[in-house]
């Protein structure tokens, strides 16, 4: 979605992404892991996540590595989606990305 767009000073624009979700996932986290994750525990989340949405038609789920989010657990990673602000998910390594699917809004069919 790299598309350039000019702004004109002290102004503000709308633009659609595309996406029905967005997952931030705690970088710090992921780099304190160091992999955690996939079939022999050597990828990080993000990888195996945004393998996993795409091998099941979830394109319009955005993955985004962030700064902390102030949890820090211990062999899991924190994780953030846009649908649910209010909570975070704590990832434990070597969860199964089906099992993450659950916590994801329906796909938007339209």
């Amino acid at each position: 979605m790299s598309k350039k767009i000019k702004v004109a000073p002290a102004t503000v624009l709308s633009v659609p992404t595309g996406w029905d979700e967005t997952l931030l996932i705690c970088g710090k986290c992921s780099k304190k892991l160091s992999g955690g994750f996939g079939k022999d525990g050597a990828e990080p989340l993000k990888t195996v996540l945004r393998a996993y949405l795409r091998k099941h038609g979830r394109r319009s789920t955005r993955i985004i590595e962030v700064n902390c989010f102030g949890v820090c657990p211990r062999k899991a990673v924190t994780m953030a989606r846009s649908s649910k602000p209010e909570s975070l998910l704590v990832v434990g390594a070597r969860v199964d990305p089906a099992s993450l699917l659950s916590w994801l809004p329906p796909r938007n069919l339209e």
